[in-house]
């Protein structure tokens, strides 16, 4: 998937297009925003993550399937999942 399909609820890792500090490697964060321009780069904000973080340096691992009235479905069967 590349960064222009990043969406809000999505389960991402950082890639190595950028520096990742050692405890970010193997993390996977939850997206909290869908993308937005910040400063001239197309950015999410990221669950426990200070800050934004350009989406192309994010790789979508995960997809929960979403509802009617826009929220994540619950269940485990409602994620898709990516393989690298």
């Amino acid at each position: 998937m590349n960064e222009e399909t990043i969406k809000k609820y999505d389960k991402v890792k950082m890639n190595d297009k950028y520096y990742v500090p050692e405890k970010n490697r193997d993390k996977t964060f939850s997206v909290i925003t869908e993308p937005q321009e910040v400063c001239g780069t197309l950015s999410v904000w990221l669950e426990g993550y200070r800050g934004c973080y350009a989406v192309d340096g994010l790789t979508v691992v995960s997809r929960p399937i979403i509802s009617a009235a826009g929220t994540p479905l619950q269940d485990d069967v409602s994620v898709i999942e990516f393989s690298r």
